[in-house]
């Protein structure tokens, strides 16, 4: 059982120096970028959309808009977590979610394969992209350049954010109540001692 500290239900009565908040990559938004490089590549092809290209360039654009809704919303209802002795409490959306052991959390374990491969695919999209949107390169029509400044942004942000979430951040696996699993919280690094650190 998580010690009986007594945590307040709402988390604007917690002080903002005990606090270890949520932190955010740009993962949605660059997937939104990435829907609507698709959706414009769509809408400007030169042959005329039929029914299964309308119904993709609406996809699209939903996507687009969906995701870029997520991302806003998530970044104003992020999460924090306080640890007081051995206890470890989650807050979402300003209200105390649960209370575990910090002893039972445990910091996600990646392969380094996992990120640093990430990291050249993305570059090289980047700089792949980008070099159509150098001076002296292949002429392209206005909409292609359109594309392509967008693909070069659609991977500039996922260079950013596997970069920010998984060298400079890290994932803390917290149980659910139910004991059933485990819910990922991303937190900055310098934070991680404050979770792990010995009860006092």
């Amino acid at each position: 059982m998580a010690d009986p500290t007594p945590f307040p239900s709402d988390l604007a009565q917690v002080p903002e120096g005990e606090r270890i908040p949520e932190a955010f990559g740009w993962a949605p938004a660059a997937w939104a970028l990435a829907c609507a490089t698709f959706a414009q590549l769509t809408a400007f092809q030169p042959a005329k959309l039929d029914g299964g290209g309308a119904l993709a360039l609406g996809g699209a654009i939903l996507g687009a808009v969906l995701l870029g809704a997520y991302e806003v919303r998530r970044r104003g209802h992020p999460k924090a977590m306080v640890r007081r002795g051995s206890a470890l409490a989650l807050y979402a959306k300003g209200r105390l979610d649960r209370q575990v052991e910090a002893g039972a959390c445990q910091l996600y374990l990646r392969h380094p394969t996992r990120t640093w491969g990430p990291i050249l695919m993305t570059g090289m999209g980047t700089l792949a992209a980008g070099s159509f949107l150098l001076p002296g390169g292949a002429a392209l029509a206005p909409a292609d350049r359109v594309t392509a400044g967008l693909a070069a942004l659609t991977f500039a942000a996922l260079f950013a954010t596997i970069i920010r979430t998984r060298l400079f951040c890290e994932e803390v696996l917290l149980p659910y109540a139910s004991g059933r699993g485990y819910q990922h919280v991303l937190i900055h690094k310098r934070e991680v001692p404050r979770i792990f650190r010995p009860a006092a």
